[in-house]
């Protein structure tokens, strides 16, 4: 996700539409090109960045986001206290790009092809991003979800899935993309790491096989 998420970060102007704007549009519905000019600018200027979202969320690769630390601890007195939480920013513009891209609909119909994709999309980002070690990718990923879930209830309500066939294959996809009830203790693995690190420094030994001692 790192080269799309920076690319994403650095073109955060172009993000326009009933999700990203400050004024949001709910309930979602279909909107066309001519009626939403602003939206379909901002459509067309990230199609490139939808299209490596859409690749992102394929990829089978287990999730990791970088390890960093702020520049103002030196290497080797660096903790896990330190550690500076990932930016998620781009993550979520790229979640409400994606599913507002979902109901573009030139001629007026939202196709269920595409609405299906977008949910897929946002859905698999989403369970990469509980993947992560903190807390609040966990959280980030379980907003995306719920407004992915919501979006497809609406889709549902205004006819988008429009056959049994289209009502089916959404069905199958979200169910393939339900995930467990979450482990409050999954979720906050690296606070918990960060403690232990912290406690570890505190009472190191000032010799190896030394006595732990209070730095």
């Amino acid at each position: 996700y790192e080269p799309v998420m920076d690319e994403a970060l650095a073109r955060s102007d172009l993000f326009k539409n009933m999700f990203n704007r400050d004024e949001p549009a709910w309930p979602p519905g279909a909107w066309t090109p001519t009626d939403r000019p602003e939206w379909e600018t901002s459509y067309l200027a990230t199609q490139d960045l939808l299209d490596d979202y859409f690749n992102a969320g394929l990829d089978s690769r287990p999730y990791s986001c970088p390890l960093r630390f702020s520049e103002n601890v030196s290497p080797e007195e660096r903790l896990l206290l330190h550690f500076l939480l990932p930016s998620l920013a781009p993550m979520r513009s790229m979640a409400k790009q994606t599913l507002g891209a979902a109901w573009r609909a030139p001629d007026g119909v939202v196709p269920p092809e595409q609405m299906q994709n977008a949910l897929q999309t946002v859905l698999s980002n989403a369970a990469h991003l509980q993947q992560g070690p903190t807390l609040i990718e966990s959280l980030v990923g379980a907003a995306q979800r719920a407004l992915s879930e919501e979006n497809a209830r609406w889709a549902l309500h205004r006819g988008v899935f429009n056959s049994q066939e289209s009502v089916q294959s959404a069905i199958d996809m979200l169910r393939e993309k339900e995930v467990a009830d979450p482990d409050p203790a999954h979720w906050v693995r690296m606070e918990h790491a960060a403690a232990m690190d912290v406690l570890q420094y505190l009472f190191q030994a000032e010799a190896p096989g030394g006595a732990p001692k209070l730095v």
